[in-house]
């Protein structure tokens, strides 16, 4: 919705629309379900992005893995795959996934976790 954003520029305009077309859509998704329900049934709708224009971001990974958190499969010398496919999980510490925050590959928790649980997860954490 911001015409001025990057990637709407870049696109030459083509999804100008896109978010309040899908949001025309979804108001009739709710107003179909809300139909056959009474008036005593409360419903709340609301959504998880609600943020500011989306114009900037940062390769957690990258980061995991200039630092030493996350460690790659040898034959993968870069970042640039699918991350979860080069991963070497028997090495790696932490890792991201979307913009859910950081995750830390908990031995019990993560199928080939290598940080114990406990205090060695707390340290790791103020670090």
């Amino acid at each position: 919705m911001d015409r001025d954003h990057p990637a709407l520029v870049k696109n030459g305009g083509a999804y100008a629309n896109t978010i309040r077309d899908m949001s025309v859509k979804m108001d009739k998704t709710v107003g179909d379900a809300l139909n056959p329900l009474g008036d005593e049934t409360a419903v709340v709708v609301m959504s998880d992005h609600g943020f500011k224009p989306f114009r900037r971001r940062v390769d957690l990974n990258a980061w995991l893995l200039a630092n030493g958190y996350l460690k790659l499969k040898e034959d993968a010398m870069t970042s640039d795959r699918q991350y979860p496919a080069d991963v070497d999980w028997s090495r790696t510490k932490a890792y991201t996934i979307g913009l859910a925050g950081f995750f830390i590959t908990q031995r019990g928790h993560e199928v080939q976790g290598i940080v114990e649980a406990g205090e060695e997860s707390k340290q790791f954490v103020k670090n």
